[in-house]
């Protein structure tokens, strides 16, 4: 199949410009830091960034979208944690975690917003 090894240039010829080779995505080099008190679950097990694209390997582990495809297209259909064959192909969307995520911060805003609230009551005098 094709591989993830950029074309090599004509013997002679200009060089390729770098574009043809992929950055990481700035999920990866930008982390979204997890705040306190979220369940190590939410986490990417590649990087430990909370996940927005939580995906399931069939090894049980879970790695946002983004970082997962960017291990494979850098190192190979190898599974970072098991070492264990490992293509985009067997990755899945975990709906309920996604869910289960999306829900936490709801709640956690809702939270912030109660406590936010308590001591600024523009009738408590």
């Amino acid at each position: 199949g094709p591989t993830a090894e950029p074309p090599a240039a004509a013997v002679g010829g200009p060089p390729l410009p770098t574009t043809l080779l992929k950055a990481p995505p700035k999920s990866i080099t930008a982390p979204t830091k997890a705040p306190a008190g979220m369940p190590p679950e939410f986490l990417c097990a590649i990087n430990g960034h909370v996940m927005k694209n939580p995906m399931r390997s069939p090894h049980g582990h879970v790695f946002e979208r983004e970082t997962i495809e960017y291990w494979i297209f850098k190192s190979g259909s190898i599974c970072p944690l098991t070492g264990k064959p490992l293509s985009k192909e067997q990755l899945s969307l975990d709906r309920a975690l996604q869910d289960r995520i999306v829900a936490w911060y709801i709640e956690e805003s809702r939270r912030a917003q109660a406590s936010a609230g308590a001591g600024n009551d523009l009738y408590s005098f």
